[in-house]
């Protein structure tokens, strides 16, 4: 959608749930970079779950608001792996993905500690 040619390689994001000025903003940019591209995009939250069915994404894209991220990415999140990218109102993100690690040590255990708790870097 955002790339005229589509990479097999190119990250597939969906963007959901996000106020059409700011999808434009994320639309435009998408465009500068040929490894990412919007495949599709949903207004409202209740269409999401049909919508992941019909559009092969790697990521959603959505607003975080006062009441948090949209319960339909959540179920995207939990129960479908699929990534979840949130951008907040003073223009921060969060970024929430589930994986799992499988015939893992104590070690990696601790590098996933020390990952998660990390502090902030400064930009």
């Amino acid at each position: 959608m955002s790339n005229a040619a589509l990479s097999a390689n190119a990250i597939r994001v969906l963007v959901a749930g996000i106020p059409r000025l700011l999808a434009e903003l994320v639309r435009q940019y998408a465009l500068r970079h040929a490894d990412i591209a919007i495949v599709g995009e949903c207004r409202q939250p209740q269409d999401l779950p049909a919508f992941i069915e019909t559009v092969s994404a790697d990521v959603i894209v959505t607003a975080r608001t006062a009441d948090g991220v949209l319960a339909e990415c959540q179920h995207a999140l939990f129960d479908l792996g699929l990534p979840v990218v949130a951008i907040l109102t003073d223009g921060g993100l969060e970024v929430y993905e589930r994986r799992a690690l499988r015939e893992t040590a104590m070690d990696d255990l601790f590098a996933e500690i020390r990952k998660v708790a990390a502090p902030p870097t400064t930009d």
